[in-house]
């Protein structure tokens, strides 16, 4: 899907999140796969489509008045 479609899907559940009273989301993941132990947990490899897909959530939670937090799994001293 397009990163317009994420920032939607992810307005509608932080929507839902705000209702329940919920103001902030440890999301989205910025890392880039690399390994296996991120499999699954990041947008991609390259570092511009992980860039577009990250401020689409960002967009997403933003317009539901939920405080995104971009964050990254610092796994290991080779990735500081």
């Amino acid at each position: 899907m397009d990163p317009a479609e994420v920032t939607s899907i992810v307005a509608e559940h932080a929507t839902r999140m705000a209702e329940i009273g919920i103001t902030m989301n440890f999301a989205p993941v910025a890392d880039l796969r690399n390994d296996a132990i991120l499999e699954g947990r990041t947008f991609s490899e390259d570092p511009e489509t992980v860039a577009r897909y990250a401020a689409a959530v960002v967009a997403g939670n933003s317009q539901a008045g939920i405080t995104p937090v971009v964050k990254h799994w610092g796994i290991g001293e080779e990735r500081w």
